[in-house]
């Protein structure tokens, strides 16, 4: 009972992470309608406030594992530690992940807990892949 509880423990799992794989190819309306909107030129990936903290922390965990994410600067003592929230973390891995992905439509969903801005999400030292401002 415990062994079959286990299997399936990781096969949902599994699933999760197989289905951030499978991010639309599109960019969603209301992605479309920021990107039209820019003027800059310049976007960014972040977590969405509201999202789920248990889907964010998936997500986040799936952009600092197999999506290859250096996630390092989120550690503790680091620059983008703070402040040590779990949206705070997700935004930074979610536009590294965006930027080293060449910013190609569907990288910037993670099972819908996230959303492109042009707002940069920059703070303090604490510098975002995209800003263009180093990092």
């Amino acid at each position: 009972m415990v062994q079959e509880y286990k299997i399936i423990s990781q096969m949902v799992i599994n699933i999760f992470f197989v289905s951030l794989l499978l991010v639309p190819l599109a960019v969603s309306a209301d992605q479309g309608s920021v990107l039209a909107n820019d003027t800059t030129g310049k976007t960014f990936c972040v977590a969405k406030e509201n999202a789920d903290k248990k889907m964010l922390q998936a997500a986040l965990d799936w952009a600092c594992g197999p999506g290859k994410v250096n996630c390092s600067t989120l550690l503790e003592g680091e620059l983008c530690h703070k402040p040590d929230t779990v949206v705070a973390h997700a935004s930074y891995a979610f536009d590294a992940y965006y930027h080293q992905m060449s910013l190609a439509a569907g990288t910037c969903d993670f099972n819908g807990v996230a959303t492109i801005t042009t707002t940069d999400p920059s703070h303090g030292d604490c510098i975002f892949p995209g800003s263009g401002r180093g990092g």
